[in-house]
């Protein structure tokens, strides 16, 4: 059993609650909460994205580095190669200075050597669909030649 005045405050408030649950559906239908809900469900969206990326990224990092040493160790590699063709160089050189009578003789022979070495570099690359350069014994060749030009003009 209700007092009167208890019954008109309790029908006040009941009154008010059913104005509010009205406003609360009018704006939950309006086009500002949709679009709220819409971009919450665009930023999961890219959240989950962003995280996926994360991990590509990491895995790209990972690569990148492991790539880089790989890339050092070959220069390494290369460096040692050139080396050694610089030494093989030299001692073909020794050799066939050794063998011939004169110095012309010596030049013609290993002239010779070095475009049959060129021909069959040129080979090697065009059957292992290669773009064409020079051998690095026909670098050291070429160079050892600029060098002995240029001493005539030496001071």
């Amino acid at each position: 059993v209700l007092s009167p005045k208890h019954m008109k405050e309790l029908s006040v408030k009941v009154n008010a609650a059913a104005i509010i649950k009205k406003d609360y559906v009018r704006l939950r239908n309006t086009d500002l909460v949709k679009e709220n809900q819409q971009l919450w469900e665009i930023a999961s969206e890219a959240l989950k994205e962003n995280e996926q990326l994360k991990k590509r990224n990491s895995a790209l990092q990972k690569e990148k580095t492991k790539l880089f040493w790989e890339n050092d160790l070959l220069k390494g590699e290369i460096s040692d190669l050139k080396r050694e063709i610089g030494l093989v160089y030299k001692s073909t050189k020794e050799f066939l200075k050794e063998r011939t009578e004169d110095v012309r003789a010596f030049r013609n022979v290993f002239k010779s050597l070095v475009d049959k070495i060129k021909v069959k570099i040129s080979q090697a690359r065009e059957k292992q669909n290669l773009r064409p350069q020079a051998s690095e014994f026909e670098k050291v060749y070429k160079r050892e030649l600029s060098e002995e030009r240029n001493r005539g003009f030496e001071r």
